[in-house]
């Protein structure tokens, strides 16, 4: 069930729609408007038109119209909820959902688009009973599983959200979204062969969308295809730039395929997306240093364990970084440091285990074993 269908289009706008001419769908509205002034659901369908074209302030203003005309309007609230979510003003936008499912409960958008909001605010148990509430009103609206699914990804019940996701595709098996959501699931649980399959089901239906190719990518990094990996991101990239999990596996695939110079650039792209990613400055370190520069790489390591002094990937990053200069000292503080924080850190407690030996006195080792 999709939203822009629920308008109930007058035959003459679902001949343009057909035909993908929006514009003309839109001046046929004018004209419908002009005899018709007093009607809130033809300011609705012009406003959801804007807002499939982006036109959002507009949209709004056709929503506002019809809801100044009928103060409770449902399909004029969910519209104009969906335009101010697209504007960052979700508090605005949940707002408006609560209403119409406080007077219309079986209003199965309201309950789906309540969902995804509060999924994407974080608020990860009530986005679930949004869900299961709009699955309990319509089972076979495919809809409802896809967010259920989601959102148990969000919990990490990737069992649970395989289970929700089979379902949406028994209903719809052409939904690409539920089988990017099915791959990701997948890869989380590590069957990543089957991660890869499903991310390419997704990529055949929609070839466009970057989560298709962000999964798929995903899968391939898992089976440490990472050059493949690296091109499937940035092609994930072109679509949605700025997505920042894209853009760590990315620089983790060029690490790990040998182009640290890449990676460098990729670590430094997310800082300037957001300059208190902890992880990007430790990986920035780590590029730094296999490109042997290795002070700076000291520098930026130390930076990112000034953002959080309990970031134990760091302090084992640095003691590498030390371990490279030949200071074994400082490269032994580090690792212990490391080991503090998290005492069962596998890399920390080998890494300085390989110092002591390197240095003869792997004894000092608890890693080390005689026989």
């Amino acid at each position: 069930m999709d939203f822009y269908l629920a308008a109930d289009w007058p035959p003459q706008i679902q001949k343009y729609l057909q035909g993908g001419q929006i514009d003309h769908a839109l001046q046929e509205l004018d004209r419908m408007i002009q005899d018709n002034p007093s009607s809130p659901k033809l300011f609705t369908m012009k406003g959801i038109l804007l807002n499939s074209e982006r036109d959002l302030k507009e949209a709004i203003k056709n929503f506002d119209l019809a809801l100044k005309i009928k103060r409770d309007y449902s399909l004029a609230l969910i519209g104009k909820s969906i335009c101010l979510y697209i504007l960052t003003r979700s508090d605005e936008a949940i707002k408006l959902l609560r209403r119409v499912t406080t007077r219309e409960p079986g209003n199965i958008f309201a309950w789906l688009n309540l969902g995804m909001m509060l999924k994407d605010k974080g608020q990860i148990e009530e986005a679930l009973m949004k869900f299961d509430q709009a699955i309990s009103i319509d089972p076979k609206c495919p809809g409802g599983w896809i967010g259920r699914a989601d959102t148990l990804g969000e919990m990490a019940r990737y069992e649970e959200g395989l289970e929700a996701i089979e379902k949406a595709l028994l209903i719809h098996p052409g939904d690409g979204i539920a089988w990017m959501i099915k791959s990701s699931h997948q890869d989380s649980l590590g069957s990543y062969k089957s991660a890869l399959t499903s991310a390419k089901k997704a990529l055949k239906i929609s070839p466009d969308h970057p989560r298709a190719w962000r999964e798929y990518g995903r899968a391939l990094y898992s089976l440490k295809r990472y050059e493949k990996a690296g091109k499937a991101l940035v092609e994930s990239l072109k679509r949605e730039p700025d997505d920042i999990s894209t853009w760590h596996t990315l620089g983790l695939a060029l690490l790990k395929s040998g182009h640290p110079d890449k990676a460098l650039f990729v670590f430094e792209k997310i800082i300037e997306l957001n300059n208190k990613d902890i992880p990007a400055w430790g990986n920035k370190g780590i590029a730094l240093l296999q490109c042997k520069r290795y002070q700076e790489a000291v520098v930026t390591i130390k930076h990112a364990l000034k953002l959080n002094p309990q970031y134990v990937y760091g302090w084992n990053n640095l003691g590498l970084v030390y371990r490279e200069m030949g200071e074994s000292q400082d490269a032994i503080a580090a690792f212990d440091k490391a080991l503090e924080i998290d005492p069962s850190h596998e890399a920390a407690n080998l890494n300085k285990a390989l110092v002591l030996s390197e240095s003869g006195k792997i004894e000092k080792s608890r890693w080390f074993r005689p026989v």
